[in-house]
C-alpha cells in the first residue's frame, strides 16, 4: 500500500520542456501540502551550493519523486544534436536513475498531452520507468487532474478529495436543514407523547412491557426482601376446616388478631393486611382493634388495613380499626401485557403550589413502609412526602397518572384525579412462593412451626393464594414476560411495591425535559445516518441503520436496569423521521443524478 503522513517531495523535470508545468505544480502542491514539503531546483538551490550534490542530496532525502514528463521530454537533444537522454551526465537521466536505484516512488506526471514513454525509447537505466502507472495533468483540466495527482501522493482513493468536498456540501445542507426540522420533529413528537398518541393502540405500554423484560435479563437477582407473606391458601382453610368467606368473617379476624400478637412478640415492623375489612363484626372487631393497639404500644409493630374505596381522603374501613391502624389503597392500575401501576398518593386539587402537591389516600405499600402519615408530593423530585421526618431512603414514585376511568373493583380512584404511581417490576416466578419470602397463614400463628428470626424487623404482609374454591380468589392477575405469561397474586404484586420502596429500587418514567432531549439526539443521529448512507450501498445503509437502532435499545434496557425507562417509541420515530425526510430532501436539493452517483 502506498505510504500516507509525512511525504518529502521531489520535482524533476527539464526546464526546455515543462518548466512551467512544473512551476504550477510547486506552486499548488506547496499550497496543499506545505512548501517545505517540495523540492524544486529553482527555488531550493541556493547560489554558490554545488549543483549536482545538492540534487543528490534533496533526491535521496525524498520520498515521492514526480518526473514531469513533456512533448519534449524524450527527444531534445544538445548543440551536437546527441538526445540528452542517452548522456549519462544529464540531470534528468541522473535524477530518475537515482530514484530507480533507491527503489524510489516514482510518479510519471504527464504535461502537454504527452504520452508515457515506452520501454525502447528509454536508455537501459530509465526502462523501468516505463512500468510506472502515470497521472496525466492537462491544462483544461488541471483543478481536477491535479486532485487525482495528490491523491496518488497521499495514498488515498481516486477523487478522494471532490468526494470529500461533496460530503462537506451535504453536511452543511443536512445542518442547515436539520436546525429547522428537528426542532419541529421533536415538537410534534412531544405533543404526541404528551397526548399518549401511540398509546391509544397500546403501543407504548407494549414497547415498555418488551424494555422492562430484557432489563431483567441483565439486571441480576434480586437481594433478600424485608417483606413475608402470610399465604391464606387452600392448606390454611384445611387446617382451620373452614373456607375464608364472609360467613366465617368473625373467626378469621379473631385469627388475624392472634397473629398480630405473634408478630409482635417477634419484633415484626409491621402487619399488613391485603384484605379489606368494610362489614362490621362487633365482638371480633373489638378483639382485633385492641389486638391492633397493644402491638403498637407494646412492640411497636404497625397494623396496616387494606381499604378499596375511600372519598376525599376518607376511607370505607370499620371505624374500630381506622382508629387503631393505618390503611392504605388496595387498587392495582393495569396497563397492558406485563405493566402494573400501583398508586401510592392521590393528589388534591387546589392544594398547595410549586413543586408540592398536599395529596391523600395513601397506597398499601406506603402505608406498610412508613410510620408517618401522607402529607404531600414532590413533584419536582418525585418523592412522597410525610408529616414527619425523611426516611433513610426517599419515597419515590416512577410517574404521575391522570385517572380517564372509573376503576369498579377500585374505588380509591376516581376519574380525573392526579395520581403518583409506582411501576411494578414484577419478581421473577416463583420468587414470593416459598419460604423464607413465603410462609402458609396458619404456620404463622404457630411459633413452634415458623422461627421468631425471620418475623424480627420485616413487614408481614397477608393475603390470599390459592384458595380451597377458586372463584372466592378474584385478586389474580395475568403477567405477560416477554413472549410468555404466568398468573400472580395481588399480595405478589404488592410485596414487590413495598420491596421497591424499601430498597428505592424505583424505575422513573423520562421527564419531559430527557425525552425532549433524546428525541433530540435521535433526531440528529437519523440525519448524520442519512448523511452517511448516502455513499453507501442499500445493503450497506441497511446494515448501519439497523446498528443504530439496536444500540438505542441496548442503551434503553441498561437505563431501564437502572430504574430509568425511556420512551422509546418517540425517540426512534424521531430517528426514523429525520432520517426519512432529511434523505428525501438530500434527493430533492442534489438531484437524481448526483445522488446515484454517490451511492
Amino acid at each position: 500500500m502506498p505510504p500516507t503522513g509525512h511525504h518529502a517531495i521531489f520535482l524533476s523535470y527539464r526546464r526546455d520542456d515543462a518548466q512551467a508545468n512544473a512551476g504550477r505544480l510547486f506552486d499548488w502542491l506547496a499550497r496543499q501540502l506545505g512548501q517545505g514539503q517540495i523540492f524544486l531546483d529553482t527555488e531550493k538551490i541556493a547560489a554558490g551550493e554545488e549543483f549536482p550534490r545538492e540534487l543528490e542530496k534533496r533526491l535521496s532525502a525524498s520520498d515521492v519523486v514526480l518526473a514531469v514528463i513533456g512533448p519534449r521530454w524524450l527527444s531534445i537533444s544538445d548543440e551536437n544534436g546527441q538526445r540528452r537522454l542517452d548522456h549519462p551526465r544529464d540531470y534528468v537521466r541522473r535524477e530518475i536513475a537515482q530514484a530507480l536505484a533507491q527503489n524510489k516512488r516514482i510518479i510519471p506526471v504527464l504535461v502537454g498531452g504527452t504520452p508515457m514513454p515506452a520501454a525502447d525509447t528509454l536508455p537501459e537505466p530509465l526502462k523501468p520507468l516505463a512500468s510506472r502507472n502515470a497521472v496525466k495533468v492537462g491544462d483544461a483540466t488541471f483543478e481536477r487532474d491535479f486532485d487525482i495527482l495528490v491523491d496518488e501522493i497521499l495514498g488515498r482513493p481516486r477523487n478522494f478529495i471532490r468526494r470529500e468536498l461533496d460530503r462537506l456540501q451535504r453536511l452543511v445542507f443536512v445542518a442547515k436543514r436539520l436546525s429547522i426540522v428537528a426542532p419541529l420533529l421533536v415538537i410534534v413528537l412531544l405533543l404526541a407523547a404528551w397526548m399518549r398518541t401511540l398509546d391509544a393502540f397500546g403501543l407504548d405500554t407494549q414497547a415498555a412491557t418488551y424494555v422492562l423484560w430484557a432489563s431483567e435479563l441483565v439486571s441480576g437477582t434480586r437481594g433478600d426482601p424485608q417483606v413475608i407473606l402470610a399465604t391464606i391458601d387452600a392448606e390454611t382453610e384445611r387446617e382451620f376446616g373452614r373456607p375464608f368467606s364472609t360467613a366465617h368473617a368473625a373467626q378469621w379476624r379473631e385469627d388475624h388478631a392472634r397473629l398480630i400478637e405473634r408478630a409482635a412478640a417477634a419484633g415484626a415492623a409491621a402487619v399488613v393486611f391485603d384484605l379489606f375489612f368494610e362489614s362490621k363484626q362487633p365482638a371480633a372487631d373489638t378483639t382485633l382493634a385492641s389486638a391492633t393497639q397493644r402491638a403498637l404500644a407494646s412492640a411497636g409493630t404497625r397494623v396496616v388495613f387494606g381499604v378499596r374505596t375511600a372519598l376525599n381522603g376518607k376511607p370505607a374501613l370499620v371505624e374500630e380499626f381506622a382508629e387503631a391502624g393505618g390503611w392504605g389503597s388496595l387498587c392495582l392500575v393495569r396497563r397492558l401485557g406485563y405493566t402494573f401501576l400501583a398508586p401510592l398518593a392521590v393528589l388534591m386539587p387546589g392544594a398547595g403550589g410549586g413543586d408540592l402537591a398536599r395529596a391523600n389516600t395513601p397506597g398499601l405499600a406506603l402505608a406498610a413502609v412508613s410510620r408517618h402519615a401522607l402529607h404531600s408530593v414532590d413533584l419536582n423530585r418525585g418523592e412522597i412526602r410525610l408529616d414527619g421526618p425523611p426516611p433513610e431512603v426517599p419515597l419515590r414514585f416512577s410517574t404521575i397518572d391522570r385517572i380517564r376511568w372509573e376503576y369498579g373493583a377500585c374505588r380509591t380512584l376516581s376519574r380525573g384525579n392526579d395520581v403518583a404511581m409506582l411501576l411494578v417490576r414484577p419478581a421473577p416466578p416463583g420468587y414470593w412462593r416459598s419460604a423464607p419470602r413465603a410462609w402458609p397463614y396458619a404456620e404463622l400463628l404457630d411459633p413452634r412451626r415458623t422461627p421468631e428470626a425471620q418475623l424480627k424487623g420485616a413487614i408481614l404482609l397477608v393475603g390470599l393464594t390459592a384458595l380451597t374454591d377458586p372463584l372466592a380468589n378474584p385478586d389474580e392477575h395475568e403477567i405477560v414476560r416477554g413472549f410468555t405469561s404466568r398468573k400472580v397474586y395481588g399480595v405478589e404484586l404488592h410485596a414487590d411495591v413495598i420491596d421497591s420502596l424499601l430498597t428505592g429500587d424505583v424505575i422513573a418514567f423520562a421527564s419531559a425535559d430527557l425525552q425532549t432531549v433524546t428525541m433530540g439526539i435521535m433526531a440528529l443521529m437519523g440525519a448524520a445516518a442519512s448523511l452517511l448512507n448516502t455513499s453507501l450501498s442499500r445493503g450497506r445503509r441497511r446494515l448501519v441503520t439497523t446498528a443504530v437502532v439496536a444500540a438505542y435499545l441496548l442503551a434503553a434496557v441498561a437505563l431501564s436496569a437502572a430504574n430509568l425507562l425511556l420512551n422509546i417509541l418517540y425517540d426512534l420515530a424521531a430517528f426514523l423521521a429525520a432520517y426519512a425526510l432529511l434523505r428525501w430532501l438530500q434527493r430533492r436539493a442534489l438531484g437524481e443524478i448526483a445522488f446515484t452517483e454517490l451511492k
